[in-house]
């Protein structure tokens, strides 16, 4: 096992045979992708959904795509296979700084 630094604390790396089979890893990934990805579309249709009900009903299953997706990430980032980099001060700084400039420019009225 391999030591790396996430969020503050150092996590064992499990390892993960190389091999063309899937393994847990490759699995946990997928899922994570997965559940991203109809967590975006539920909140797509949650906004545009016309109906109360619909709306409600929407956003309820969004809920529970979020709850999954972090349920996932957290087990993934036991095991060190997901691991964010923590932004240091410039990066952010230069981020804010490019919205800021967007936001200029679309919406100049609000300067």
């Amino acid at each position: 096992m391999q030591l790396q630094q996430g969020q503050g604390q150092m996590q064992q790396k499990q390892q993960v045979p190389e091999t063309p089979m899937l393994n847990d890893r490759d699995i946990l990934n997928e899922m994570i992708s997965l559940e991203k990805h109809a967590s975006n579309l539920y909140h797509t249709a949650t906004i545009e959904a016309s109906n109360p009900s619909l709306h409600q009903s929407c956003s309820n299953i969004m809920q529970e795509t979020l709850q999954c997706q972090r349920k996932l990430f957290q087990l993934m980032s036991q095991k060190g296979w997901y691991s964010p980099q923590n932004a240091d001060q410039q990066q952010v700084s230069q981020a804010y700084q490019k919205f800021q400039g967007y936001m200029q420019s679309q919406f100049p009225q609000n300067q």
